[in-house]
């Protein structure tokens, strides 16, 4: 008996609250807003563990000192890097020395590469983004593994590219510049290569200069100066210096096929505005000697030394820098001799 009325109550009061749901909008307002909240942090919930997941996978699986090897393309040009001697080079013909700066600022990139949530996986998506196997802006691959290539196209935002791995259908948003990879050998070459910071010896067609220490003191001295009344102008050689020190190629270069550094032009009145615009020196650098050619053209100087099989280019300020070792130049000044104290005769 009690049991039939304990449950005609409960019947009774579900009914009761069914039908105060159903006359009452507030109450259907604040269920409906409770069975999205409850959705909502579901789904939350199951998004930010896919996310933790995805985050967690490396796009890239070597670390620096593993790679060894570099070749990058655009679909029509390519350059490639190679680690020699734990020095990284131009995988060409003439081993260069490769741009440190910008090579540590790939291998940074390339390291911290972190999956994420992919933004497509379709064969369309693919050629729209430019991710294709044969539709890409940038094709990257790290010591011939397929597995550490990877496929760049369009940017979603600054400094971002889409990226695709070889073999892998996904596609993600990922925190690598397209300008960062570029497949101009200029731009991976290092531009200091023919920088020199111990010159101790310059020779032209018509000067010696050579630096000496005497007493700890270091000077720079020019032969055939007999002059006692006439010193060298530092001041002139120290700036020349400098240029020399500071040099910094553009890019590679090609020499005029009349042009060698090993040949020598007398300057005669047939040949003298082309002389004028050449520049032949030998240095001694490091305890090296090396010889310096430089031609001057329209829109740059081609510069070619000794020791490297290769021109490059540098820009037409550098030649006007160096042109003061030309046959005309003055390199003596007047010596300033000190004022002699007066002596004070007493009355």
């Amino acid at each position: 008996m009690n049991t039939i009325a304990n449950e005609t109550i409960t019947r009774s009061s579900g009914n009761s609250i069914l039908t105060q749901l159903k006359n009452s909008p507030f109450l259907q307002l604040c269920v409906a807003v409770l069975v999205v909240q409850l959705g909502l942090a579901t789904l939350l919930s199951l998004s930010q563990k896919t996310a933790k997941f995805a985050t967690n996978e490396p796009l890239f699986t070597l670390h620096e000192d593993q790679i060894n090897h570099i070749a990058i393309d655009d679909g029509n040009d390519t350059v490639k890097l190679k680690k020699q001697d734990d020095k990284w080079l131009l995988d060409s013909d003439i081993a260069l020395p490769v741009d440190s700066a910008r090579l540590n600022t790939l291998f940074a990139s390339l390291v911290d590469l972190k999956a994420g949530l992919p933004v497509a996986s379709s064969v369309n998506a693919r050629e729209q983004l430019e991710v294709a196997d044969k539709k890409y802006q940038r094709k990257l691959v790290a010591n011939n593994d397929t597995a550490n290539t990877l496929l760049l196209g369009t940017s979603p935002g600054l400094r971002k590219a889409h990226l695709r791995r070889e073999g892998d259908n996904r596609i993600y948003s990922a925190s690598l510049a397209i300008s960062d990879i570029p497949v101009s050998v200029d731009q991976w070459l290092d531009k200091s290569l023919l920088s020199m910071k111990d010159i101790n010896r310059i020779a032209t067609h018509t000067a010696t200069f050579e630096r000496s220490s005497t007493g700890g003191v270091e000077a720079w001295t020019m032969s055939g100066n007999d002059d006692e009344d006439k010193t060298l102008d530092t001041e002139k050689l120290t700036a020349a210096l400098k240029a020399l020190e500071n040099l910094r190629v553009t890019g590679l270069g090609e020499l005029p096929a009349h042009s060698s550094n090993d040949v020598k032009k007398e300057t005669t009145d047939e040949n003298a505005n082309e002389a004028s615009e050449t520049l032949d020196l030998t240095l001694t650098n490091e305890g090296i000697e090396l010889q310096l050619y430089l031609h001057k053209a329209d829109n740059s100087t081609i510069i070619k030394r000794s020791d490297i099989n290769q021109a490059f280019t540098i820009p037409l300020s550098v030649f006007d820098q160096l042109s003061v070792f030309a046959s005309d130049t003055d390199w003596l000044v007047g010596v300033i001799e000190e004022p002699k104290a007066e002596a004070i005769t007493e009355e």
